[in-house]
């Protein structure tokens, strides 16, 4: 965990992230990325991730860049499940 109560990324820069979700079913809207260096990219998902789905491979603009934070904004569905969103860098 870090000072914010986010989960820590281990050191390295990353050019591509993939999500998985386990548990429930999740419908995300958008995920915002905080870089390194402060600048966002606001990435548009629009899914309904059900179970043990899995995201594209998503691009990051720019290369290679260390990130601070990932957000999400998403509408649990009404199912008792919690999902449990895992994001993947490459």
């Amino acid at each position: 965990k870090d000072d914010d109560g986010g989960t820590a990324i281990e050191e390295g820069a990353f050019n591509k992230l993939k999500i998985k979700v386990t548990g429930g079913t999740v419908h995300m809207i958008r995920m915002v990325v905080t870089y390194g260096n402060g600048a966002k990219d606001e990435i548009p998902l629009r899914h309904v991730f059900t179970r043990g789905s899995e995201s594209r491979v998503i691009d990051l603009r720019g290369g290679n860049r260390v990130i601070k934070k990932i957000s999400f904004v998403y509408e649990r569905n009404n199912i008792s499940r919690k999902a449990r969103v895992w994001v993947a860098g490459l």
